[in-house]
């Protein structure tokens, strides 16, 4: 393996000097620094980060804790958050969990100090199991923003959110107004995205139905599916119209309602939340609420920025992105006699 010392060797001046020029310090003359490069990269040298970490107490990385990297939503936020760390000098690790188990172990790994600071994303269960670990985490060893995780963050952890309940608000009133009055919710039960729907049904006197709350619809699988489902009943006895938890579960029943005949929105209306970007491009085009993603990535990974630069000692802020109507092709309006 070709140590620092070799390429000092070679480049004819000291370790220390070496050190310097491959770190672009201004103690080391520009002819110096480019000497040394040249020998460092003509012997393929690779800087040991570990040592590095140790005597700078930094490692340049970031942690990204982030369910459903499939999902394009979180997928759209990983590469937002990559591009402005990239563009501030650190480098991202993706830490993709499936459970609670796999979020302690990126904990576990955070509390070793092998990142700078963390972004954990959406939790993935329907209560935030690791709350106080994650607390404890930011409190003790490393600085923590939140992006779309929706329970308290506490005093010492920034977050940034959308205004679900809001999201959920407008698109099922959206609906009323196109005057359906059948509408059903595909989605988390519990949930702010549940409590907006359910706002709409009291704003406007609608009976509160079982049948017409599918809970735990949360993929395009789990959105298809339900709509396999939904074909199957009578068509007395379908929604006139879905909100959906997401434009995952939302573009799921309009494949599987086409695919078995029932024409969308001619039969059924369906309306996503996210606005992500193949939402556009799909036939019909799907109505939508728009979630501000890109932004609110770019603004997580600026206050985890700000909390490394000031050594986490910055007051948390909690910040909440409005939401908009994006009405395409999947809604229209129906007689008030359904």
């Amino acid at each position: 393996m070709i140590r620092l010392k070799d390429v000092a060797k070679k480049a004819n001046v000291s370790p220390a000097t070496a050190s310097l020029a491959l770190n672009d310090n201004e103690l080391v003359n520009d002819k110096t620094k480019a000497r040394v490069k040249k020998v460092a990269k003509e012997m393929n040298y690779i800087p040991d980060a570990r040592a590095k970490a140790l005597k700078t107490k930094e490692t340049k990385i970031i942690g990204l804790v982030i369910p459903e990297i499939d999902n394009p939503f979180f997928s759209e936020i990983a590469k937002e958050i990559k591009t402005v760390a990239k563009k501030n000098g650190y480098n991202i690790i993706y830490c993709g969990v499936e459970s609670k188990e796999d979020e302690l172990d990126y904990i576990t790994l955070f509390r070793g100090m092998q990142v700078d600071g963390a972004i954990f994303a959406s939790s993935v269960s329907t209560s935030d199991l690791n709350i106080d670990l994650i607390k404890e985490l930011a409190d003790n060893f490393i600085p923590v923003v939140f992006i779309d995780r929706l329970l308290d963050a506490g005093d010492r952890i920034d977050s940034v959110n959308s205004d679900l309940e809001r999201a959920a608000f407008i698109a099922a009133e959206h609906l009323y107004n196109l005057g359906h009055r059948k509408i059903a919710f595909a989605g988390k039960e519990n949930e702010f995205r549940m409590t907006g729907y359910l706002k709409v049904l009291k704003k406007y006197n609608l009976n509160y139905d079982n049948q017409y709350l599918f809970k735990n619809i949360l993929s395009f699988e789990d959105g298809y599916k339900l709509g396999k489902k939904i074909a199957d009943q009578l068509e007395t006895k379908r929604p006139t119209a879905i909100l959906s938890h997401n434009d995952e579960v939302a573009i799921g029943l309009v494949q599987s309602l086409v695919s078995s005949g029932i024409s969308v929105p001619d039969k059924i209306s369906i309306c996503g939340i996210d606005n992500i970007r193949l939402s556009h491009f799909y036939n019909p085009a799907l109505t939508t609420v728009d979630i501000p993603n890109k932004k609110m990535a770019r603004k997580a990974i600026k206050l985890l920025l700000n909390k490394i630069k000031n050594k986490n000692k910055s007051a948390a802020r909690h910040i909440k992105f409005d939401v908009s109507l994006i009405e395409r092709e999947t809604t229209q309006k129906v007689g008030l006699n359904i």
